[in-house]
C-alpha cells in the first residue's frame, strides 16, 4: 500500500483523480483529516517529539498502524519533522519514508534545516527541481499531472483567449509586465491575483485553459526544471509559451508547441499562434508526466 499525504486543495483533489482506480493507494488531504488543535502542533511544536495523536486525526491513525512491510507514505510538501517521527512511532521499521518538494528551495533556511534532520531519520527526501537536488544532495523526480483528462472542447469552451497566464507575481513580476506589454495586440487573459481574495478555483483554471489557444508559463527565479503549466498545456494539447529555456531538453517539446521568450523571434509569434498543433507526442511520453508514474517511483 501507500499512504499519500498531501496538501487539502482542489488541485490535488484534481491531481489524485488519475488514482481513483488503484485499490493500492490511499489519498490523504491532510487537514481534511486532522483536527485545528493537530494543525497547531504541527505549526508550533514542527520538530519535536509528539504523540501521535498530537499530530493526526484517528482515520489517518489507523491507516498508518495498519501499514506492512514494504508498504510507503509519500508526504508532499510538509517537512515537520514531527509529521515523520509520529508516522515511525506508528508504522513498522520497514515502512518507506518519502518527502517530495514541489517548490524551490532557493535559500529557505528553515526547510533545508528540515531536509537535513529527515536525512538522518531515514526519508527518502526528493524535489521536483533538478538544481536543487544537485545543490543540497536530493533525489530529482520531476513535476506530474492527471494526464487522464479529456481534451475535446465542448460548446461551452469555444476559443476566447489567445494567451492566458495564471500566477502571484512573486519574484517575476517585472517579466509578467513585459510579456503583457509584448502581447497586447492579442486577446488575453492575465490573472495575476495581488490577495488572496483574488484567487480563482482551479475548476475556473481548467475552465480558462480550455478557453485559451496558448498557456503563458513564467518561472520564479532560480528554478531550473518545470511546474505546472507545460504539463496542463500538454495535458489539454494547448500550445505554450515559455521562458524557460531548459523545456528543450523535456521529451514532449515541439516547436510548433512550445514559445521559448527570449529565444525564438517575436516576430513569428502570430504564426506560432496559428499553425496547428502539434499531436506527435507519444502517449508513452504523456505516461512519464502522469501522476500514477510519478506516484511508483516517489
Amino acid at each position: 500500500m501507500i499512504v499519500l499525504i498531501h496538501n487539502d486543495m482542489e488541485l490535488w483533489d484534481f491531481m489524485t483523480e488519475g488514482l481513483k482506480l488503484r485499490d493500492d493507494v490511499y489519498d490523504i488531504p491532510l487537514n481534511r483529516y486532522c483536527s485545528i488543535i493537530n494543525r497547531l502542533f504541527r505549526k508550533y511544536f514542527r520538530n519535536n517529539h509528539l504523540p501521535a495523536t498530537a499530530v493526526f486525526g484517528n482515520h489517518l491513525l489507523k491507516i498508518l498502524k495498519g501499514l506492512k512491510s514494504g508498504d510507503k507514505v509519500v508526504v508532499c510538501d510538509y517537512s515537520q519533522a514531527c509529521l515523520f517521527y509520529a508516522i515511525k512511532k506508528l508504522t513498522l521499521p520497514e515502512v518507506k519514508l518519502s518527502l517530495w518538494l514541489w517548490n524551490p528551495i532557493k535559500n529557505g533556511r528553515e526547510l533545508i534545516s528540515d531536509i537535513k534532520l529527515l536525512k538522518t531519520l531515514g526519508v527518502k527526501c526528493s524535489t521536483f527541481d533538478s538544481e536543487d537536488a544537485k545543490t543540497f544532495n536530493l533525489n530529482h523526480l520531476n513535476t506530474f499531472y492527471n494526464m487522464n483528462v479529456p481534451r475535446d472542447l465542448d460548446d461551452d469552451h469555444e476559443i476566447k483567449y489567445d494567451f492566458y497566464f495564471l500566477g502571484v507575481p512573486k519574484d517575476r513580476g517585472d517579466i509578467i509586465k513585459q510579456m503583457q506589454d509584448n502581447l497586447s495586440s492579442y486577446n488575453n487573459l492575465f490573472v495575476v491575483p495581488l490577495h488572496p481574495s483574488q484567487y480563482i478555483t482551479y475548476s475556473e483554471n481548467i475552465r480558462n485553459i480550455k478557453s485559451a489557444r496558448c498557456l503563458v508559463d513564467i518561472t520564479q527565479q532560480q528554478q531550473y526544471d518545470i511546474t505546472l503549466r507545460p504539463l496542463e498545456a500538454l495535458a489539454y494539447e494547448r500550445k505554450l509559451i515559455t521562458n524557460n529555456v531548459n523545456i528543450k531538453e523535456y521529451p514532449f517539446y515541439r516547436s510548433n508547441n512550445i514559445f521559448i521568450w527570449g529565444v525564438d523571434n517575436l516576430e513569428t509569434l502570430c504564426e506560432f499562434l496559428s499553425t496547428p498543433y502539434d499531436n506527435s507526442v507519444e502517449s508513452d511520453i504523456r505516461r512519464m508526466f502522469d501522476v500514477n508514474y510519478w506516484l511508483d517511483r516517489v
